[in-house]
């Protein structure tokens, strides 16, 4: 039988996970729009962004707090059931607003705040379900 998941290790994991994928967003905004954010007005939409960036990884992270679940062994057992709490409510925040953009100038702004969450939430998964083992 697997080792009990408390909920103090989970809430470890995804404030690491939001700290974590706040500053790769931030990095990744600055390389991604580093032509635009020359001038003054450039800088001052780069540090806009990277306060919504911030929020966005902040939203996705509490909605990935169903990760709780497996705090129960029958459910953690389950790999389906743990992708599913890993992965659920994230993916369909950000699906929603895929199918609302409507602009291809917000498309990579989007992707620059959302891939390095779900990297990051990943590694703690592949982590979790023993694909990753690091102590």
């Amino acid at each position: 039988m697997e080792n009990p998941v408390s909920g103090k290790s989970l809430a470890k994991e995804l404030l690491i996970t939001w700290l974590i994928s706040s500053v790769l967003t931030i990095i990744t905004l600055a390389i991604v729009f580093s032509a635009e954010s020359q001038g003054l007005e450039g800088g001052q939409g780069l540090i806009i962004m990277d306060i919504a960036a911030i929020f966005w990884n902040l939203s996705l992270t509490l909605l990935a707090s169903t990760v709780f679940i497996n705090t129960k062994p029958i459910l953690r057992e389950n790999k389906h059931y743990t992708f599913a709490s890993y992965y659920v409510l994230p993916l369909l925040a950000s699906v929603s607003i895929v199918l609302n953009i409507h602009d291809d100038d917000v498309w990579p702004s989007f992707l620059s705040m959302s891939i390095p969450f779900f990297i990051v939430h990943s590694f703690f998964f592949l982590r979790r379900v023993g694909v990753i083992t690091w102590n």
